[in-house]
């Protein structure tokens, strides 16, 4: 039977034998698919969401078959569905970044244990092969993997640290132990990200991946005037030409800043407003923020304040940034801290210089003075310095943009790096084949 296997892998095109540095072929009997089990935190939007969807829209599903059980319905679980992937609702228990409540601490100790239970029967009854969640704040599937098991792959998508994600059900140093022992593979989104966790979680199982940018990627320097939906490193909309690649200035001089995200503390959406204000050039200059949040009366306050209101716009989340991006000279990202920065990618997609707080993420995103410029966090004044010297070059911009382009097609591919993941899942199936 195993030398039936290899027969059947090596018929395989060779771009889609997966390989490990030991035996150079997986051998998976029969080359039935694999049975791929996703849990997920959230059926809302938001980045770990985006970057689950970006997974699932890239898929081998020649190679893998897949079910996904959201802690909630949402905009993500349709996208899912429409798809033709199996999906189910699990009232998942967070165990860190929850909101404290009675119906909290009932979910963990009344359906917490049920779930988990539940969950590992049915891992043994349908066979699964691995089970990723998608995210740190969950346990319950990976609890149940180990109980039944079958590998587990956790991907986090946050950064780990006692200050971090709290509040913590657990002391954070036992939880993140917790992550490393019962997983067979742990994602991180970052290469700082994963320096959180040295020491706590065993290094032949941690991995960088970067996510994905979500929009698809061109071959080539970003073009204006291509019509929509060609790709996201065109700027389709501006009907706009010039001779060569990269971003035509706008009429007038006018620069345009924008912001996107959550309007939270974390985020740091006053820090965009307090630098708006004191930029030399802010008359100049437009300035958009695009979000929703429990900090949206206070950004709505602070832009009268500061006499911002006939130049800076606030207006709802926006499940599709492009236009948004399409409109920009300049993205800004404020975060005080941040695991990774995925708007940071998608603007570099869209040939947009970026400004972005010096955080764990953004650092490797980012090549200061090349696709964007850093400043440290919380500093409005440093901030409002790069802004000025942004909008007051538009050859810089031009270039900046172009690097970052370039950076995107390297390195957040969302094919090659769906393909990244796609081998750390087999890596961990592999373990479930060999003791068969």
């Amino acid at each position: 039977m195993a030398a039936v296997a290899v027969v059947a892998t090596l018929a395989i095109p060779p771009h889609r034998r997966p390989r490990t540095p030991g035996n150079g072929l997986y051998v998976v009997s029969n080359r039935r698919r694999i049975k791929l089990l996703i849990a997920a935190h959230s059926g809302s939007r938001g980045g770990a969401e985006y970057c689950l969807d970006t997974l699932l829209e890239h898929l081998d599903r020649e190679r893998f078959e897949v079910q996904v059980l959201f802690a909630w319905d949402g905009p993500m679980a349709h996208e899912a569905r429409k798809r033709g992937d199996r999906v189910e609702i699990w009232p998942w228990a967070w165990w860190m970044g929850y909101e404290p409540s009675g119906w909290h601490v009932r979910n963990v100790l009344l359906g917490g244990l049920w779930r988990v239970v539940r969950l590992a029967r049915r891992l043994r009854q349908e066979g699964i092969d691995v089970v990723y969640t998608n995210t740190a704040v969950l346990f319950e599937p990976a609890l149940a993997a180990r109980c039944a098991g079958v590998p587990h792959v956790w991907h986090v998508h946050e950064i780990l640290g006692p200050q971090s994600m709290r509040p913590h059900l657990l002391p954070w140093r036992w939880m993140v132990r917790r992550i490393g022992r019962w997983s067979e593979r742990v994602i991180f989104e970052s290469h700082t990200a994963r320096q959180c966790c040295q020491g706590l979680i065993p290094q032949e199982k941690m991995r960088v991946v970067y996510n994905a940018v979500r929009f698809p990627v061109a071959e080539e320097s970003p073009s204006p005037g291509l019509a929509e939906g060609q790709t996201a490193l065109s700027r389709p909309g501006r009907g706009e030409k010039e001779p060569g690649p990269g971003r035509p200035e706008r009429p007038g001089r006018v620069c345009r800043f924008v912001w996107i995200g959550r309007l939270s503390q974390r985020k740091d959406p006053l820090c965009f407003l307090q630098a708006a204000a004191q930029m030399h050039q802010s008359q100049r200059c437009q300035f958009l923020l695009a979000g929703e949040g429990p900090l949206e009366s206070q950004v709505r306050q602070t832009i009268g304040r500061l006499g911002l209101a006939d130049r800076c716009q606030l207006v709802p989340f926006q499940e599709d940034i492009r236009p948004i991006l399409q409109e920009a000279d300049v993205l800004v990202l404020t975060s005080q801290e941040e695991s990774f920065g995925l708007v940071l990618v998608e603007a570099g997609a869209f040939g947009l210089p970026v400004i972005a707080t010096r955080t764990q993420g953004p650092t490797e995103i980012v090549l200061d003075g090349q696709t964007g410029l850093l400043v440290p966090v919380a500093d409005p004044a440093a901030l409002a310095t790069a802004m000025d010297r942004l909008a007051a070059d538009p050859a810089q911009r031009r270039r900046m943009g172009q690097a970052g382009a370039e950076r995107v097609r390297q390195l957040f591919h969302p094919v090659q790096n769906t393909r990244q993941i796609e081998q750390i899942l087999l890596e961990a199936a592999e373990k479930k084949q060999r003791t068969l």
